[in-house]
């Protein structure tokens, strides 16, 4: 079977390591993967071509050139791919434009809220959907918005969620020591941590805001944020400007999180939109309590007041006194926390293996 993942990005995001890990899967069971990324190739693409991945880039900015258009049509008819996998916005209508006038067949998973997107590109999705032989959507909310709004065929849509490997996420005592002397934290100190792109969507602005709030309550607590992005340099003058130096500690971007995970009590999600987030999952099978916001498939893997607490995007009063709770409650963390664990052994299935299935039922 050869294989062909086009993807817009390869920076560290969950998209780009699912694609990472299904890539490696299907490597592993003898597949021929290429992969090529319209941007330039980030983190997740570079790991993957020291592992020996064949990763290309079309250098794409915004919108694709005549020329980008042309090179991705002549790598895909010179390595004749049994499948196209495209992921993420950009690369899927990409791809099924290059349908018209190419012969391929093409699956494509979305990994991302079409909802928030401007009207006319969902109107772009609708017209060019026909061109996938099935679309895999990644959360049950993606799945019903495709077929209910962008008027997808039902028989042409598959419900396989996102999934990690759980053993790596395991609760580690010995890494949880080794991080928390790096970030100079006490094992007094309640750790609130949150991983993902530091963007306006994830808005981290708001655990900050809450998070001062709470400290004049419980002092003895710290905030990780583990992730990069446009938004760094904004949170880092809220910090300094709330004299939050010190009590905030930035991680920067990490391919691998569960070191940090271990080393951490809370884990905090409090972003505007979503689809069903790695880092909430991953998260669930480290056994933290998770803070989230109710958006996407995201209130479907958190039990509102035994695994966590749920609350509408931008509630900064609700997010602090939860965050306060948790602060001073250590028996209700270990508790919540042991739920996040039957959660994660519950719902979190392996969807590498559906893949195969769903690729070789495909091309026969």
């Amino acid at each position: 079977m050869k294989i062909l993942y086009v993807i817009t990005t390869t920076c560290v995001g969950g998209a780009e390591q699912s694609m990472a890990q299904l890539a490696a899967y299907m490597k592993e069971q003898k597949a021929e993967v290429k992969i090529v990324s319209l941007r330039t190739p980030g983190a997740v693409g570079t790991q993957l071509a020291k592992e020996g991945f064949s990763v290309e880039t079309l250098d794409m900015e915004t919108i694709p050139t005549p020329a980008q258009v042309l090179k991705l049509r002549k790598i895909i008819t010179s390595f004749q791919p049994d499948l196209v996998h495209a992921m993420l916005y950009s690369a899927i209508e990409l791809c099924r434009f290059l349908r018209y006038t190419t012969k391929f067949r093409l699956v494509t998973t979305p990994h991302f809220d079409m909802s928030k997107q401007p009207y006319l590109l969902q109107a772009l999705d609708r017209t060019l959907k026909s061109m996938d032989a099935m679309s895999f959507a990644e959360s049950l909310y993606t799945a019903q918005y495709l077929i209910g709004h962008q008027q997808y065929l039902k028989d042409r849509v598959y419900l396989l969620p996102n999934s990690i490997d759980r053993k790596r996420f395991a609760r580690d005592f010995t890494k949880r020591q080794q991080i928390r002397a790096k970030w100079g934290v006490s094992m007094r100190e309640t750790v609130f941590i949150c991983v993902g792109r530091l963007a306006p969507e994830k808005n981290q602005v708001l655990l900050l805001k809450a998070f001062k709030k709470m400290l004049a309550k419980h002092p003895a607590a710290r905030v990780v944020l583990v992730g990069d992005g446009p938004e760094r340099n904004n949170l880092e003058i809220f910090v300094t400007s709330n004299d939050l130096t010190g009590k905030v500690i930035f991680e920067g971007q990490k391919t691998q999180v569960d070191t940090f995970l271990s080393g951490a009590d809370v884990f905090v999600l409090p972003s505007h939109v979503e689809s069903l987030p790695l880092a909430l999952l991953e998260a669930l099978a480290a056994g933290l309590p998770c803070l989230v916001t109710k958006v996407g498939d995201v209130p479907l893997f958190v039990e509102h007041g035994r695994s966590g607490f749920v609350f509408k995007p931008g509630d900064e009063t609700m997010l602090s006194c939860v965050m306060t709770e948790l602060a001073v409650n250590e028996p209700l963390r270990k508790k919540m926390g042991e739920i996040s664990l039957q959660i994660a052994e519950k719902k979190l299935i392996n969807n590498q293996q559906a893949y195969q299935k769903a690729y070789e039922k495909l091309i026969k």
